[in-house]
């Protein structure tokens, strides 16, 4: 499976874990990454994190220097 993922943490809120995948999956595929980028979000928290699903992102040709540092920034 391919697809990216970001981690936001906005001073005072709560922690969001971004997930865009470049592909169609199996269900039972799509619930172990859900699973697991939850899981690695708690860890980079220390708390509960909120899953986002992306539909889309800005092609990295698109933005500025350290756009890929953030590649759901806006999604």
């Amino acid at each position: 499976m391919a697809g990216v993922w970001d981690f936001e943490q906005p001073q005072g809120e709560e922690a969001v874990v971004k997930l865009l995948l470049f592909g169609p999956a199996q269900e039972v595929v799509l619930e172990g990454i859900r699973r697991e980028a939850c899981r690695v979000g708690r860890f980079i928290a220390g708390a509960e994190v909120r899953l986002m699903e992306c539909a889309s992102m800005t092609p990295l040709t698109q933005r500025t220097g350290g756009g890929f540092m953030s590649p759901l920034r806006g999604c």
